[in-house]
């Protein structure tokens, strides 16, 4: 998954690259950008909760959970670019089963 974001305070695109586009196996970052904005970014994320409900933790992740944490940034500080591909989050029922 390529999550393109721009933070709209420090003027910076920043990069989010994963080695897999599965949306449930715990993925590798690659984060390309600023340091500065990078730092800024991881941070803000770790206040936010992943796609099943837990607090995001940017080590041990998962598309799903980068995914749902990104659409939560303030709007005011963030702005995504794009996402591809958009991972298929399952429902609570597909998760129960």
């Amino acid at each position: 998954m390529r999550i393109e974001i721009k933070d709209t305070l420090l003027q910076e695109i920043i990069i989010i690259q994963t080695d897999t586009n599965n949306p449930d196996n715990i993925i590798d970052i690659n984060w390309q950008g600023n340091d500065s904005a990078i730092e800024r970014l991881q941070r803000s994320l770790s206040n936010y909760h992943g796609a099943y409900g837990h607090i995001l933790h940017i080590e041990e992740t998962t598309n799903a959970d980068l995914y749902a944490a990104v659409t939560k940034l303030s709007a005011t500080e963030y702005t995504i670019i794009s996402v591809d591909p958009v991972p298929k989050i399952r429902s609570f029922k597909d998760v129960q089963s």
